[in-house]
């Protein structure tokens, strides 16, 4: 198995034959820094393998609540929102939910991240004859659809948010286009809808916190994201009051390291400091997330006994189990 150094981003390959049930500490050759590395199946991953393997053969089960619409957000970048996106549509769906994932950011990381390009987006939905059905593509994916993004989104980011003469209420555009999907004739279609956002302030994020019934905060669990967290925060409060009033939101800690002092005092902070906002799941930090970009799949599908696969599928459970 491939293992990376926690400090260096160094790569090695380790037999995992030598490596024991609870874990083993290495050290890296060339920045010396100890830190311990898991085997990449335990007894508990099994448990969870098989948990899988007997819900993919279940039928859909039947939502308690309408589609329900998830945003992604946080002011600073680089915090996994993008992977959380993903890996979480992936996992929803692999539990028989069916999903859209919308890419709402014109960097189309998520488009990319999927190996899409050329391909129609909500600029297309919204100065084109397309209806937002015909932009949908189905992804090679079981129950897992994409809503894609490409350059043309920059536009609508400059017409209707720096030219605020350009449209009326145009924090309202996307919520207005998913209408359908929600409470109207398509309202079957999907469980749930899952929005990648920039990390800015401006027209793509203001639409999709206006849109959502639960926003999701990707904490990477480092002081200077923690920051970003208390920004994020305080905008939603302002989407709650001019808006959208029912927004919920949580904090999920991203590329955790569970050997680094300073992660668990950011995430000990963050818990303190936003009381029952914080899901119990966090997501460790974990090459095989790298490697599955590179090869431009969700984690699961790259390596499903990976500590982030699993991670993620705890992840989707205790969002289908509660919103």
């Amino acid at each position: 198995m491939i293992i990376s150094c926690k400090n260096c981003a160094s790569k090695f390959n380790v037999n995992e034959t030598f490596i024991r049930e609870s874990g083993s500490r290495v050290r890296c050759s060339l920045c010396k820094r100890v830190f311990t590395i898991q085997r990449p199946s335990t007894t508990k991953d099994k448990v969870i393998q098989k948990e899988i393997a007997q819900i993919k053969k279940e039928p859909s089960p039947v939502l308690k609540h309408p589609c329900r619409i998830i945003s992604i957000s946080n002011q600073k970048g680089g915090v996994s929102k993008t992977t959380t996106c993903l890996n979480l549509g992936a996992s929803l769906a692999m539990l028989n939910w069916r999903v859209l994932m919308i890419d709402f950011d014109v960097q189309a990381s998520l488009t990319g991240a999927l190996g899409y390009q050329n391909t129609r987006s909500f600029y297309d939905v919204i100065h084109s004859d397309y209806d937002f059905s015909s932009c949908i593509l189905n992804t090679k994916y079981a129950r897992l659809d994409l809503l894609p993004s490409d350059e043309n989104m920059i536009l609508l980011d400059r017409r209707y948010f720096f030219d605020r003469a350009g449209a009326n209420f145009f924090e309202y555009m996307l919520k207005d286009r998913l209408a359908d999907l929600v409470g109207g004739r398509l309202k079957n279609k999907y469980d749930y809808i899952l929005i990648d956002t920039p990390p800015s302030v401006g027209y793509f994020v203001l639409n999709s916190l206006t849109a959502a019934h639960f926003i999701i905060i990707p904490c990477q669990s480092e002081y200077l994201s923690a920051r970003g967290v208390g920004q994020t925060v305080k905008l939603i409060n302002r989407v709650k009051r001019n808006t959208n009033p029912q927004v919920q939101a949580r904090i999920l800690v991203t590329m955790y390291d569970p050997d680094c002092t300073a992660s668990k005092l950011v995430v000990s902070k963050l818990k303190g400091s936003y009381r029952g906002m914080t899901f119990k799941t966090v997501i460790n930090h974990d090459v095989k997330i790298r490697e599955s970009q590179i090869m431009k799949e969700p984690v699961y599908y790259y390596d499903k006994h990976s500590q982030a696969a699993l991670q993620y599928f705890a992840l989707a459970k205790e969002i289908g189990g509660k919103f």
